[in-house]
């Protein structure tokens, strides 16, 4: 019986090889999108589950007078101490603190981030070993530990136990394991850890300091709960060690507040982007707006597959009338039709799963992961055999029930076929055409806002300037402008970019405390960066700070940003000239003058508002230099600056940034979000089109003889082909009426989590219908032409 229905199936195929051709290969582009799509989702939800589910991170947060709050992914350095001695649920516990060193081995040299790490940090994360023992291997001053790509690239091979790194030309350690590399999905990016033992580590130096209030934010400190204990019972002990062991009273002088979060180690990924993080949170509402695409076009191939396969069995009522007049039963009949829908779908999975294959690597490269698609492991496999049926079913199941029911009369009089009159088809173009309109649209408007982040990225890239984290010596800075293709150097904080920031409390009365970011800058650093004074004047060299005499209040002189104006209440930069200051955190101590306002300037992303910031000169404070290179002259600068380096005997390797890099690594998650919504837009706008013309294909053959008719009385060409592409605008207008008030919503949430973003406006909706149909009628428009043209004689004599 099997072989039958099989070889049935078959005929029926080959006998309809376009429209078959048709309906597998719109299906597998389908299939192929939404199992990409998916493969991403599943990425995106399973991040850090290589790490134990009772695994905790401690991150802080502090409030600041006037409001400002701000979140670091780390805490401080003194916290761990607490949380083993103070806090009894707590089993073990281990920091991680980052800091920058030149790596050698040999000829092999590079910059890398080192993570200090205490002897416990791999039993508070187990991570699978390659050689040694992951568990001791940090236990001994000057051992570490590294990912199985850094000992490649460092020694060759996988397990170089024993051997030496050299840090900074004059300093070692030693290897005592070596890990697998961390997946590409976790929020960990460490590939060096070494013993915090060692005493030239940062943490080694702070352990060793004392003082009383302090908060740094940059260790990262987890741990581990002992088996049974209650997660709320050392919840409510953190409190406390802000007092006890961070040494910051409730009722501080410094007016602000610290709180200690515990987080799972598995939900760092979408938690609020904190100061210090390793890596860019994850954006769930992304996550699951991409789950929702790739139901969406999944949902509109099935609908287009179902639509082409009910509307190809209605020509079949001849046949079903001759089988069922031969002894054909319902139920053989109703088998057939499922059989050959299980049929194409099974040809489209295996050609999407060979498309997903093809396309992976691409796909990785784009998104930067490593994802796998597995599909031969018995729960995947068994998903898209479930999905293979479920659609098969779906298409089968109206022709089988319509088409098995009609009595053999009926049918060999070529009777109808359908029992609604085409009702479903139009619903499901209908539906298949909502869903491609709002992709379109929804495309228009994700591409408005990301072109309107990159045109932020370029004004902050276009300045042709690298930075060379590195002391601002006057040797060094004269031997930068020396170069011949250098333009302009210019000094500054290192936290002039990036996730850290520096944060003074100032007040106009006590009543009035305001947080300012504040960056330590040198005469004609801003306008290095193209900044010009929106009133008074840009900071010069007789404004560096200087230390205050004795008992003398310290005077600084700043210029703030248009964003400060306006946190000051002021209504215009003009007002803000000349105001004076009071430091809230050293009350009668160090005052503030503004001697000039300027333009906001961006450094991180559209997502995160500029913040009111405070510019000064304090060169205690410098350790990097932007350095503006020539137009087109970039690789020869950067040359150049790598040869000064090594002529004038900095240490270790120069620490070179183009801005550039740097401003599109601020804007790569927009753009992804763009391209991924455009290729959606675009696979959906491919499956519509192969349903169009299949469908009109169709519509034609079942309308020649009512179009021959009209024609002999007098239709002309024109009318015949306007009444074929009215027939199937109407659902493209109506698929657009559903979709837009369903976009408009979801666009206006997407928009609100930009703190600069693009207005929602009409425009984007009215090209996207428009789009919609035109699309529409030019892939029918050549087929409704040419059964208009058809001799009316011809149309008569059809069938």
């Amino acid at each position: 019986m099997f072989r039958d229905l099989l070889s049935a199936a078959l005929k029926s195929l080959l006998s309809n090889k376009f429209y078959a051709l048709l309906n597998i290969s719109g299906l597998a582009v389908g299939l192929a999108a939404a199992i990409l799509l998916l493969l991403y989702v599943r990425d995106e939800l399973t991040w850090d589950r290589a790490l134990p589910a009772d695994a905790y991170r401690v991150s802080s947060a502090i409030t600041m007078p006037g409001g400002q709050h701000v979140v670091f992914d780390g805490t401080d350095y003194a916290l761990a101490q607490g949380l083993m001695l103070d806090v009894p649920e707590i089993a073990s516990v281990a920091r991680m603190m980052p800091q920058d060193w030149t790596v050698r081995r040999g000829q092999v040299e590079s910059n890398e981030t080192v993570y200090w790490s205490d002897a416990s940090l791999f039993s508070v994360l187990p991570m699978p070993a390659v050689a040694g023992d992951p568990a001791t291997a940090l236990r001994e001053p000057g051992s570490v530990v590294l990912t199985q790509s850094m000992a490649r690239k460092y020694f060759g091979r996988d397990a170089p136990l024993g051997e030496t790194l050299q840090l900074n030309r004059d300093r070692q350690l030693r290897v005592t394991a070596v890990i697998r590399d961390l997946p590409s999905n976790t929020h960990l990016a460490a590939e060096i850890f070494a013993s915090s033992n060692t005493p030239f580590s940062n943490l080694a130096t702070l352990d060793a300091a004392s003082g009383g209030f302090h908060f740094d934010g940059t260790t990262y400190t987890y741990f581990r709960l002992r088996p049974g204990a209650s997660l709320s019972a050392m919840r409510r002990a953190l409190p406390d060690l802000v007092v006890s062991r961070l040494q910051i009273p409730r009722d501080n002088p410094f007016g602000i507040a610290v709180a200690l979060t515990a987080l799972p180690v598995r939900d760092i990924h979408f938690a609020p982007a904190g100061i210090n993080a390793m890596k860019a949170p994850g954006d769930k509402a992304a996550v699951m707006a991409a789950a929702a695409i790739a139901l969406l076009i999944l949902a509109g191939a099935c609908f287009n597959f179902v639509n082409l396969s009910t509307a190809r069995v209605t020509g079949r009522a001849v046949e079903v009338g001759v089988r069922k007049a031969a002894g054909a039963s319902r139920a053989a009949l109703a088998a057939q039709f499922i059989a050959e829908a299980l049929l194409q779908v099974g040809a489209a999975m295996v050609l999407a799963l060979a498309a997903v294959e093809l396309l992976l690597p691409t796909f990785n490269g784009f998104l930067e992961r490593e994802i796998v698609f597995a599909y031969w492991q018995p729960g995947l496999l068994g998903l898209l055999l479930l999905a293979v049926l479920a659609v098969g079913l779906l298409a089968g199941a109206y022709p089988a029930l319509v088409l098995s029911a009609l009595r053999p009369a009926v049918a060999l009089r070529g009777g109808p076929a359908s029992l609604d009159g085409g009702r479903l088809r139009r619903v499901l173009v209908i539906v298949q055409f909502a869903i491609l309109s709002g992709l379109v649209v929804a495309t228009a408007i994700i591409w408005s806002q990301t072109r309107f982040a990159a045109e932020a990225a370029a004004r902050l890239g276009a300045q042709q300037m690298v930075l060379v984290s590195a002391p601002c010596t006057d040797g060094l800075k004269n031997g930068l402008a020396a170069l011949p293709e250098v333009e302009s150097v210019a000094c500054s904080q290192p936290v002039m970019i990036g996730t850290e920031r520096d944060v003074e409390m100032m007040e106009t009365s006590p009543s009035a405390i305001h947080s300012f970011d504040t960056l330590s800058v040198g005469p004609g650093f801003l306008e290095a960066y193209g900044l010009a004074p929106l009133a008074g004047q840009m900071l010069r060299e007789a404004d560096a700070v200087a230390a205050p005499a004795d008992g003398a209040p310290q005077e600084v002189r700043i210029v703030v940003n248009r964003t400060a104006v306006g946190a000051l209440g002021l209504r215009s930069p003009a007002l803000a000239v000349g105001l004076r200051l009071q430091a809230s955190a050293q009350r009668g101590m160090r005052f503030f003058t503004i001697v000039g306002v300027v333009p906001d300037f961006p450094t991180g992303s559209v997502r995160v508002p500029v913040a009111p910031t405070a510019y000064f000169f304090d060169p205690s404070r410098f350790g990097m230099l932007s350095v503006r290179l020539k137009a087109g002259r970039t690789a020869q600068g950067m040359a150049g600056i790598r040869d000064l380096w090594i002529a004038t005997g900095q240490e270790g390797l120069p620490r070179i940034l183009p801005l550039e890099h740097y401003a599109a690594g601020l804007y790569r998650d927009i753009l992804r979000e763009g391209v991924l919504s455009t290729a959606a837009a675009a696979v959906a706008l491919f499956i519509a089109c192969i349903g169009l013309f299949g469908m009109a294909s169709f519509m034609a053959e079942q309308r020649t003889k009512e179009i021959g008719i009209r024609k002999v009385l007098g239709a002309t060409t024109g009318q015949v082909a306007r009444l074929l592409l009215w027939q199937f605008s109407r659902p493209v207008l109506w698929a657009n009426l559903i979709a837009w008030p369903v976009v408009w919503w979801l666009m206006r949430r997407w928009l609100a989590g930009f703190s600069a973003h693009v207005p929602l406006e009409p425009w984007p909706f009215l090209a996207g219908g428009a789009f919609t149909l035109v699309v529409t009628l030019a892939t029918i428009g050549t087929q409704a032409v040419l059964v208009a043209r058809r001799p009316p004689v011809a149309a008569l004599r059809y069938e």
